[in-house]
């Protein structure tokens, strides 16, 4: 089930206007070039074509198993959705990456409200909005990136 619930997140998140590149696991680097390419996404400046970083990468950050009654155990699988976005001071972008970071928490969220209609078709369920962790700066590879962490869980039944 990890697969199946990666990639409706994934789709969930691709599906973001402004996401820019999404990974379905950590990507790592510290080659600038392989970064570039990683995270960048190509926008016209003045005329030209720019590579700006806005890149998400999603991954599965741990599994608790919980015996609910005599024979059905609950997985919940935590996931953290991680964006960089170039910062660019004087274009403001901490608003708009935070903007960003509302707009995937916001399509997490729709999750939740759909949950139940597939249910049982997909044994699992989203029980728990989604949370930002931490939003900073961090200096990845040899650039100056706000970066977010969206926290996410799924409860997968095994009978």
């Amino acid at each position: 089930m990890y697969l199946k619930i990666l990639d409706q997140i994934y789709e969930t998140v691709s599906s973001v206007e402004g996401i820019g590149v999404v990974h379905k696991y950590s990507r790592w680097t510290n080659r600038e070039d392989v970064f570039k390419s990683l995270y960048g996404v190509p926008v016209i400046v003045s005329g030209k074509t720019l590579l700006k970083i806005n890149g998400w990468e999603i991954s599965r950050k741990s599994v608790k198993e919980e015996l609910k009654g005599s024979f059905i155990v609950h997985r919940k699988h935590v996931f953290v959705i991680r964006g960089f976005y170039g910062l660019e001071d004087e274009a403001a972008s901490e608003i708009e990456f935070n903007l960003l970071l509302e707009k995937v928490c916001s399509a997490l969220r729709k999750l939740l409200e759909t949950n139940w209609t597939a249910y049982p078709e997909t044994p699992w369920f989203y029980n728990e909005p989604p949370s930002i962790n931490d939003i900073s700066v961090i200096m990845f590879s040899s650039f100056l990136v706000h970066i977010g962490e969206i926290m996410f869980s799924a409860t997968e039944c095994l009978a």
